[in-house]
């Protein structure tokens, strides 16, 4: 959305909402966790209801696929630091309610902004909050499976916006199409009612599970039989995967995804298990000579 910029000599803050866990927007989407842009957003729609309050800039996240651990504004207003601080308090409350055990570290800072710029209308402030309050971020649907696990989702990734337009990132995820479309349509109403341009991008296919998958009965019979008996963990993830496509031209192939083990995806802790890679392969080569057979 374009934006119009206008002087302001009210005294500026810098707010940010910081320490949440973020992570990958679909293996972490189901685990509870805040998102630091709705999080801010909902803090300056409060914010503007006790006082006049000015947005220079709003920015967060680095990408669609990630859940925004970080976000920042700065504002220009009237009211006392004070005033602000009592009022960010009582929002850092409400998020731990709803938030505090997926994200215990959560926290609003608050400092004065120097050199802080040029404000946006009221009518756009008004617009980007109100889109950022209402776009429906976090776990849309469970699935009904028989591994379970999250079904449909969307995550509203990044907000950047510079002197002329913001800019905002919103990347559903679904196992069925037709969730898809809903979402799409939702953000289509949305940005009309406040006045931003959509543009949706490529969305990889829905791949549903299939419970009578013979590669997947193979593949845990050899996983079983190379780990002393142990039973391998079978489950349907929540992520764009490339055999989506492969599915899509060809529904009636058998296919799994494996991998080895990671932690923090998306995350600058991501990381994965060395010694699970050499067991991976021996995984994978036995399987190959099974279906061979």
């Amino acid at each position: 959305r374009a934006l119009t910029r206008k002087e302001s000599d009210l005294p500026a803050y810098r707010i940010t909402a910081e320490g949440l866990r973020g992570g990958h927007s679909g293996e972490r989407i189901g685990d509870g966790r805040g998102n630091a842009i709705r999080t801010l957003a909902l803090a300056l729609h409060a914010l503007a209801q006790e006082g006049d309050v000015e947005l220079v800039s709003l920015t967060g996240g680095t990408a669609r696929n990630a859940i925004p651990p970080t976000a920042e504004a700065i504002v220009r207003t009237a009211m006392d630091e004070r005033s602000i601080a009592r009022l960010l308090a009582a929002e850092e409350k409400r998020f731990h309610a709803i938030y505090g055990e997926a994200d215990p570290a959560m926290k609003f800072t608050l400092h004065p902004a120097h050199a802080a710029g040029r404000v946006i209308s009221a009518q756009e402030q008004c617009a980007l909050i109100d889109l950022l309050v209402l776009l429906r971020t976090g776990v849309h649907a469970m699935t009904h499976t028989q591994t379970g696990g999250v079904e449909t989702s969307a995550n509203l990734g990044v907000v950047r916006m510079d002197e002329n337009e913001v800019h905002v990132a919103f990347f559903p995820r679904s196992s069925v199409n037709e969730r898809l479309d809903e979402i799409v349509c939702e953000a289509e109403t949305l940005a009309a009612l406040t006045g931003f341009s959509l543009v949706v991008g490529t969305a990889s296919p829905a791949w549903r599970e299939n419970p009578k998958s013979k590669l997947r009965t193979i593949m845990a019979e050899v996983y079983t039989a190379q780990n002393g008996g142990t039973p391998m963990k079978i489950e349907s993830i929540h992520a764009g995967l490339e055999t989506s496509w492969h599915a899509s031209k060809n529904p009636a192939l058998d296919m799994v995804s494996v991998g080895v083990t990671a932690h923090g995806i998306h995350t600058p802790e991501e990381r994965i298990e060395i010694a699970a890679i050499v067991p991976e392969a021996k995984l994978l080569m036995e399987t190959l000579r099974r279906i061979a057979e």
